[in-house]
């Protein structure tokens, strides 16, 4: 059950546009009697968050993705997804809860389990966060690197 004042969190991958929607639970409602707590209405001129994945400036090659990962902090583990990949890091749709400067492994799923040791290093306006790979084996780098190589070519980015 859902418990008054959980927040969530849905974000979107398509076409290289992330729309990150996000939402807190008002009320369990009163349990069948009466009428349920209603939220207000949405206003028509709030616009979700939408944050392109385009082009980049940074040194290494991204490619981008759609793919599970999973966080671990010391014994919790969370689940989310990969926007973006390079050899350097990764953009995450959440959690939210991770801050700048927290480190934390990182495991990808790109057909085969890639990751390593990450320290997140930025989050953007919707919430998203930038992972730069600390340590990463060099086998989960070259893969890493092939993967970008073909995500790029066939986004058509320089790879």
């Amino acid at each position: 059950m859902v418990a008054a004042g959980a927040v969530m969190e849905l974000s979107i991958v398509a076409a290289g546009v992330v729309v990150a929607l996000g939402a807190i639970w008002l009320s369990r409602g009163r349990g069948g009697v009466g009428a349920p707590d209603r939220a207000p209405a949405p206003d028509p001129f709030e616009q979700p968050v939408v944050h392109h994945v385009g082009p980049d400036r940074r040194r290494l090659a991204r490619a981008p993705v759609a793919r599970p990962v999973v966080v671990r902090r010391g014994l919790d583990e969370q689940r989310t997804f990969a926007l973006d990949v390079s050899p350097g890091g990764v953009l995450l749709a959440g959690p939210s809860d991770l801050t700048v400067g927290e480190v934390l492994d990182v495991r990808l799923d790109l057909g085969e389990p890639v990751g390593g040791r990450g320290r997140v290093v930025r989050e953007t306006a919707d919430g998203c966060k930038g992972v730069a790979f600390e340590e990463l084996p060099e086998d989960d780098r070259d893969r890493l690197e092939r993967y970008v190589r073909a995500g790029a070519g066939a986004a058509g980015q320089p790879g």
